[in-house]
Parts: structure tokens; sequence; C-alpha cells
């Protein structure tokens, strides 16, 4: 009975029990309160692919083709979805929100089991290992990467090899190690499948770099090397079902094919090296105290960083012997992997590592370098975790220190003086400061007050760890155990405060975009089965945007888009969308053949985008223009007609009525060089008089009742100047109660001969293309689509009647793994599929026809095949570690110990 009882006060007791519900509580207690902790990527791009391939397993089949965005592309082989990591697998059973924020909350339980059960291997107490686990999952590089699920899952996963690595090497017996070397490449093969290239690279690096500097102390270097070898086939194996369709589709994508210079973005500054001691310096997410984040690139890259204790008693630990509790070998292993990462996290801050960037097979696949800082985070959160029971026995029991701790006064007493001069530059003159840093603040720079608890806390936090070993080199016990309580009193806020800012602290921007009855609201305003595209170069300009289809949440909404979120593109990406964010379609497809290619139908915007409202005096006088203008370009087509004589067009419909044309004058020449304008419309021609000059400009007052179309033609001295091919001008508009100017991006391409225009809600501007095919199967004349169907999985079936065979294009985007057949008499015939452009095309027999076109993935059938093999090695090398004989090893560290505890004498 005893054991009965006592067997759940066990449970209840282990500390990663109550890390278990400290990571559920965070992100369901905000789910359960109508605001989910889901933003950022996670919103706009992981929850509804996850979603997507979660629907489309509970349908029982694979989800290889995402039809949402572009035109359809890959959704299986474009890595972001993490179709086969097992997180993922709760989509297919629960609720979109449900499934998401319990993804993230076990993978940061992953994460925490994995540190630490690490630091308990390199002899730290559950004390130690606990405050180690929260310290790397609630701050820095991880925290802050939390807006990417792909990224903590490669992480959480790369602890987890790190973690077998370090007992691999502790094993004395080969049959031990076969087991270490199976699980090591199990975890490997996870981070392969949770999708996210950084990960995948630089935890193998950092792992690489470990194993090799232990390795040099090994006493079996052959056998050890065969079986890590064996372990990457292992890993290789087990996620090729991912990374094969994954590397074949990025051999054809869009996007991959972009210069190297876009592989050489997002290194990691060296400017932000401060925010190891001041986290909070260049502000956070503008909430709870603090500023919003201005300096450059984005924020979850930058990271909020570790508490500055942890950072600096981490550092120490791997310059001084006699702090840590971990061998000479493994330290100079994690010193190494710490070097190896800052070194590439700052990639072309470092010239000769641009080459590396560039040109190095696989590793100039991945955009953000600076993701390698996650790995600094790791071996620096472990080496305080090694350190923080000598410090603490040290502290509170008085235990004299034999070996003066010179290096750790030293260093802990020059970061102190730099954390309280960067504390006291933050608090009296931050813009100096920041000018200092060369980082672009904006102005006036107004400190929250939790910012400011958190520099102070920081440099205090520091003085604590100084008077700590002070007091403990003097052997002042009760000063030793004062200040250590101050220290982690200090830590514990520093944890608490990052955590809330980065997690908690992003309630408010993305609890409105994942309520659905949000996004409902816009519902009337969606073009339903037919594709829509938004026009957003500033991506969170319009927050509204983001609820009618930015960028995969369309697939929530049911609505197709011509545009997407992933890592891969196909159909012209770099031609469609209009910025490396993805969020914004390049507004000169919309008057090109790729608008009918993608085959959209609905363009949403905001004004700002379009026109430019102006003041509209209710008295004008002297015949003047009533707006002071302001310079800007005309977005218009031009033409030259002459050498003398210069044609530009404006198509404006009704009821818009152009009030005033203002053409700036040529070089070097006068208002009189411009010598006459005249309107040709649909309904005549007419003279437009000359109104004003002004700012270098000739308005010409445009009277002219509304008509569907019209050209201004100028006749001038000389050529106009122009940008991009338009001419500097201006086009002024009278609504009746307000004037608009004519200035947008998407002015000289929405034209009401291409587009309708419909006032949306909350500032939107909606268009509709007015010769959109509207159809997914297109037919030439003389044949007949009577239906079309399109399954969730993309795949497609469609009646078709003709006399004689022909070609039919299937606005699908096109690439190779697309296949069609037809029945017959019983037997299946397969057409063949071909390109017109971006999209396919597809041979029709003729008679009444019934054709099915389906996806699948390059390289699959090749894939499921070696995972199988993968499973079966898997259990293989298992079962002979379990079965095999002992065979000792001789020990492998030249102390006699282990390659995680000193010896102990």
């Amino acid at each position: 009975m005893a054991k009965t009882i006592s067997t759940p006060s066990r449970v209840l007791s282990s500390p990663l029990v109550w890390i278990f519900t400290v990571d559920l509580a965070i992100y369901l207690i905000p789910l359960a309160l109508g605001d989910p902790l889901i933003y950022g990527d996670n919103l706009n791009q992981n929850l509804p692919l996850r979603a997507m391939a979660g629907a489309i397993l509970a349908k029982g089949h694979l989800p290889t083709w995402d039809k949402f965005n572009w035109a359809g592309e890959p959704l299986l082989a474009g890595f972001n979805a993490g179709v086969f990591f097992p997180l993922t697998w709760l989509f297919i059973f629960l609720p979109p929100s449900l499934a998401m924020s319990l993804n993230v909350a076990l993978t940061f339980f992953l994460a925490s089991t994995g540190v630490y059960l690490t630091v308990r291997q390199l002899g730290g107490s559950k004390t130690a290992s606990v405050l180690s686990a929260l310290v790397f999952t609630f701050t820095g590089q991880f925290a802050s990467q939390s807006v990417h699920i792909d990224m903590i899952e490669g992480i959480a996963g790369s602890i987890w090899m790190l973690y077998f690595v370090l007992r691999f090497f502790k094993q004395q017996t080969i049959s031990l190690r076969m087991r270490e070397a199976a699980f090591f490449g199990i975890s490997f093969s996870l981070v392969v499948l949770a999708g996210a290239p950084e990960a995948m690279i630089d935890g193998l690096i950092m792992c690489a770099v470990v194993s090799f500097v232990l390795l040099l102390s090994d006493r079996d270097k052959a056998r050890t090397v065969a079986l890590f070898a064996t372990a990457g086939v292992l890993a290789l194996l087990l996620s090729s079902i991912q990374w094969i369709p994954g590397l074949l589709f990025e051999a054809l994508s869009n996007r991959a094919k972009t210069a190297s210079n876009f592989f050489e973005a997002g290194p990691y500054s060296p400017y932000f090296l401060p925010t190891f001691i001041s986290p909070f310096l260049f502000g956070n997410y503008g909430s709870l105290g603090v500023v919003s984040y201005f300096s450059s690139y984005n924020l979850a890259e930058i990271s909020t960083y570790l508490p500055p204790i942890v950072t600096v008693v981490g550092a120490t630990t791997l310059f001084s012997a006699k702090l840590g509790s971990i061998s000479n070998e493994l330290r100079r292993a994690f010193l190494a992997a710490l070097a190896v990462a800052v070194v590439l996290a700052l990639g072309t801050y470092l010239p000769p590592f641009e080459f590396i960037m560039a040109h190095v097979p696989l590793y100039n696949l991945q955009r953000l370098p600076s993701r390698n800082m996650y790995a600094v985070d790791l071996i620096l959160t472990l080496s305080f975790g090694a350190s923080f029971d000598k410090l603490a026995s040290k502290a509170l029991v008085g235990v004299p220190i034999k070996v003066k701790p010179r290096v750790l006064l030293a260093l802990v007493s020059v970061i102190s003086l730099l954390s309280a001069t960067l504390a006291l530059a933050l608090l009296v003159s931050p813009l100096t400061l920041f000018r200092a840093l060369d980082v672009p603040a904006p102005y006036p720079v107004q400190l929250g007050g939790l910012q400011v608890l958190v520099t102070v806390g920081a440099t205090l936090s520091i003085i604590a760890l100084v008077a700590l070993v002070v007091s403990i080199y003097t052997d002042r016990v009760t000063l030793a155990r004062d200040t250590f309580r101050i220290a982690l009193f200090v830590t514990a806020f520093q944890i608490i405060s990052y955590a809330g800012q980065t997690l908690i602290g992003q309630i408010p921007q993305s609890g409105p975009y994942g309520n659905h009855a949000e996004f409902t609201k816009y519902t009337p305003h969606l073009p339903g089965d037919e594709r829509s595209v938004i026009f957003d170069p500033y991506l969170f300009y319009y927050s509204n945007l983001l609820k009618v289809g930015l960028p995969d949440l369309n697939y929530l909404q049911r609505q197709l888009s011509a545009q997407g979120y992933a890592s891969l593109g196909i159909a012209g990406y770099n031609n469609v969308t209009n910025s490396k964010l993805q969020g914004s379609i390049n507004p000169y497809i919309l008057d090109s053949f790729g608008v009918r290619d993608l085959n959209i139908t609905r363009l949403t915007s905001g004004s700002k985008y379009f026109l430019s409202r102006l003041p509209k005096p209710n008295n004008p006088t002297n015949g003047q223009p009533p707006i002071t203008y302001v310079g800007s370009n005309l977005q218009a087509i031009a033409k030259t007609s002459g050498e003398k004589e210069e044609t530009s067009s404006f198509y404006l419909g009704s009821p818009t009525v152009v009030t005033y044309v203002g053409i700036k004058v040529p070089l070097h020449t006068t208002a009189s060089c411009i010598k006459g304008a005249e309107a040709i419309g649909v309904w005549g021609t007419q003279q437009l008089s000359q109104r004003v000059v002004e700012g270098g400009y000739v308005f010409f007052e445009t009277p002219f009742v509304t008509q569907p179309a019209y050209e201004i033609r100028l006749q001038t001295c000389g050529k106009l100047e122009t940008v991009n091919g338009s001419p500097y001008s201006k086009v002024v508009i009278d609504s009746g109660e307000n004037l608009f100017e004519l200035n947008g991006w998407l002015s000289h391409v929405v034209t009401p001969m291409l587009y309708s225009y419909t006032p949306g809600p909350n500032g939107l501007s909606i268009f509709t293309y007015r010769h959109p095919h509207r159809s997914l199967i297109m037919a030439p004349k003389g044949a007949r689509i009577t239906s079309v169907r399109q399954s969730l999985d993309g795949s497609i079936t469609f009646d078709a009647v003709s006399k004689a065979a022909f070609t039919a294009v299937v606005s699908q985007a096109y690439t190779s793994g697309w296949k069609a057949y037809y029945s017959s008499a019983g037997k299946i015939h397969t057409l063949k599929v071909g390109q017109y452009r971006s999209l396919q095309t597809v041979t029709v027999p003729p008679g009444a026809t019934t054709v099915t076109l389906s996806y699948t993935p390059p390289g699959l059938t090749t894939a499921e095949t070696l995972f199988g093999v993968g499973l079966a090695l898997t259990v293989a090398l298992l079962f002979l570690s379990l079965t095999s004989r002992v065979d000792r090893l001789k020990p492998t560290m030249s102390e006699g110990g282990t390659p995680f505890q000193t010896t102990k004498t």
C-alpha cells in the first residue's frame, strides 16, 4: 500500500512533470481565453499548412499538393508543412488552434527535457538542470524563434542529437555505443523532418565539431567513426521521405535559383553583441512597457538572449577548468563548437566566409546564418548548468576554493563595468548610444518600465556575481549566501520577463488575427473559389489585409490565392511576388499574361497604394488647383510617337472624373515648352486649357464628363523625364467630397479597362478583374468542359466533350510529377501532360471523356522504399545493442574518467 501511495507523489515530485505543466499552461490557458499564442509565421504560414496537411491525411491521402497557394505548389516537398514530423499528426484529430498550441507546448517540453537530461549527464543537480532548461527554452533564440515552429522543432531535435553524442562517448562497450548511435540517427532524422534547413545544417555542424574534438581523445577511433557513419546513413534513410522530394523540388524552384547574395542575407551583426548583457537594448514587441523593436532585420532573428549571469558563468566555465564540473576534453569541444557557431553566424561580416556561404553545397541553401547563435545559447546554458552547483555550494556552505578564481573575477568585473556603462547610456542618452552602435533608432526613444527594470537588473545580476566571487574568495559565507540569492532572484526575474515579453507580450497584436470570428467579417469580400491576391509591399501596413489572405491564411478560409508563403516556389515566383516577404503581388503581373496564367480574379489592397487623399478647400480662388502639390512620379503608360511628342495614357472610368493633370516641365526648358494638350477619348477629342504652373509642373484642367477611358496627348519641345518608362506627372481626381492624387504603385496597372473597383471595409480597396478565365480547365473552341472537380489534396477530375482531340490548359502550376489518365473499356489510359508558360496542359482524346489529374512528388516512391530500409536498420541496430556480447573499450579519456565530469581525487 505504501508503494502504491508513494508512486504518485514521486511522479509529481519529478521536475519534468512541473516543466511539462508550465509549458502546457502557457499555451493552453491563452487558447481557452480566446487568444491563442499563435502569431507571426506560425499564424501566417505554419498553422495553415499543417492544418491542411492534417485534413488531407485524415482523408487517407498524402498531402502532396497545396491548391490554395500560387497556382498550386508542392506541399510535402516544400518542407514547411512538416508532414512527417510526429507532432504534425495532431492536426489529423484536433481542431487547428488546439493542435498548434499543443504542438508548440510539446516542442518546448521536448527541448526542456533534452537540456535537463544533458545537464544531469554533465553532473548537474536537479535544481541546476531545471534552471538550465527554463533558461534555454524561455530566453534566447529558442524563445524568439517560437514564431517558427519548424525551427524550434529542429532545435529541440538537435539538443537530443548532442545529448546522444555525449552519451556515446561516455559508454564503454560497443553494444551501448551502437544504441546511442542509433538514437543519434533517429534524432537527426526528426530534425530533417521538422523542415527548417538552418536547424538541420547548424545542428549537424555543432554536433560534428563536438564529436571531432572528443574523437581526438578516443581510443577506438575506427569503430567510433564507423558507428557515426552508420548513424548518419540511418538518419538519411529515415528522413528520406522528406528530403528526397524536397531536394528535387528545390532543384526546379524559382526561389532556389536566386543570386547568392540572397543566401548571404541575414548574418548576425556584431552590433547586436551588447544584447548579451542588455537583452532589451533594441526594444521588443512593444508591449508590457518595452518599446517596439526598431533596429534592422527582424526581431526573431536577433533574439532577447540569455540572462547575463548565465552568459558570464557559462563563458567562464569554458575558459576556466576550476569552476565547472566538466572535463578538459569536453570543455575544449564545447569551446570549439561555440567558436564555429559565432563565426558562421557572423557570416558576411567576416569576408572569407562569404565565399563559404555562397559555394559550399547544402550550406549555401540556407538564408539565415544568424540562427547559428542558438548553438551559442545551448553551449553557454549547458556550461552554466555544469557550474551552478559548485557556485551554490561555495556560496551557501562556505567550502573554500583551493585555486583563486582569477579568471572569473576578472571576466565578471570587466563585463559588470560594460553592463553598467551600457545601462547608464541607455537611460541617460539612448540616441547617443544607438548612433555609436550604428543602429537606426527612432526619435524620440521612450524607454518603458520593464525595459528599464531588465536593463538595470542585468547590471545588478552581474554586480551580484562579482560580489559573490569576492565573498567566496575572502571566505565571507554570509555575504556569499546573500549575493547568490540576489543573483538567483534577478535571473528568475529575467527568465519571466523575457518569456513574458516574447510570448505573452505578443497577444495584443496576434490575438485578433487568430480569432476566426474576425476573419468571417471579411468573407463577403473574398472571391470564393476564384484566386485572389493582395498588394501590400510593407506586408503589415494594412493589418486588415491579414484577414483577407496573407499569405497562407487563405487555407483557413478555403480561399484560393495566387501567392503564398513557402520556402520554395514555382510558377514564376520571382516575377509574381513583389518582395522576398512573399506577402505582396508584383503589380506588373496585374496587367500582363500573368494575371491570366494565374487566373487572378480579385485584388485587395489599401488606398495608400492607389490614391492619396488631399485636402479640398471649400472656396478655391483665382482658378488655382485647390490643393498643395507634392512631388511624385506618374504611374502611367508612356508612349513616344515622335521626337518632340509625348503620349501619356490614363485609363479612368465611371464614376471617376480627372480634375487636373500635371506634366513636369522637361529639363533645361521652360513651361512654354509644353505647347498644348488634348484629350482623346471614346467620345471625341478636346483641347485642354492650361491653368497654372506650379512646382515645375504645368497643370491642365480636364472638364470632361465621365468617359470610360481616354488618352492625354502632349506636344513638347523636349523629351519628358521618365521613371521606369513613365513621365513625371500628376493626376488629381475629384470624387465630389475629396480630392485624390493618382500616385500609387497600382495606379498604372489597375485600370477600369482591366478592373472594376469596390470599396472594402476598414480602408481596403478591392478590384475585380474584368476578363478572368473563371475555370480551372480552359479548352479551345470546338471543345466543351461540362464539369470540373478538385479535391482538397489537389487532384482534379473534369468531363470534356469534343469531336476531335484537343489540348486543355489546366490552371495549376506546371511541375514534374503531374500525371493524367482516363478510363475506357475497363482500361486505364495515360495522357500526356505538358507545359504552357507557367501552367500545365493535358491532351484530351475525342468524344466524351472523364480525365483525372493527380500529383505525386518525384522521388517519393524511392523515398518510401528507403524509409522502410531505415526502419529495418533501426530495429536491427537496437536489437544488436541489446543482444551482442559485452565488448568493453579501453578508457576513452587521458584522465581515465568520462568526458563529462572531472575525475575526483
